[in-house]
């Protein structure tokens, strides 16, 4: 990108990606947001975080649907499938787990973009919550 100045700076759009904390039932992905970018835009990636705030079924090992995802996942995808994301964030554990802050993702080919938060297993339920932001350049 270019320097900043006033004219392209009346045509940069930060958009939030946000999920109030909310139960992830077992085997589940909620749908968080999704974009259409149009040829000649730019969307990037500046910060993108997944909260695992509790387990919610108790003295159950998890039994994953793909080990890869960890027991949730927080991603950006240009298809159906989990495991083509175009940018990930995983959580194996209760706590937060936040995109590489120092890296910034861009977008740029024309299509429609998801934002998706998924439980990754067969028998856990879990208490999770989401955050980020997009910058969208018209």
């Amino acid at each position: 990108m270019a320097y900043v100045t006033p004219n392209i700076f009346g045509r940069i759009l930060t958009i939030p990606v946000s999920l109030a904390q909310t139960e992830l039932r077992r085997g589940k992905d909620i749908q968080i947001m999704q974009f259409d970018l149009k040829l000649g835009q730019i969307f990037e990636l500046r910060a993108l975080n997944l909260h695992v705030l509790k387990v919610l079924t108790p003295g159950v090992t998890p039994e994953y649907v793909n080990r890869s995802l960890g027991l949730a996942s927080l991603g950006v995808y240009e298809g159906p499938m989990l495991t083509g994301a175009l940018a990930l964030v995983k959580g194996s554990q209760v706590g937060v787990t936040q995109f590489n802050p120092w890296m910034v993702r861009r977008f740029v080919s024309p299509g429609t973009y998801t934002v998706l938060i998924s439980n990754n297993t067969r028998n856990v339920d879990l208490s999770v919550s989401a955050m980020g932001a997009l910058k969208l350049y018209i």
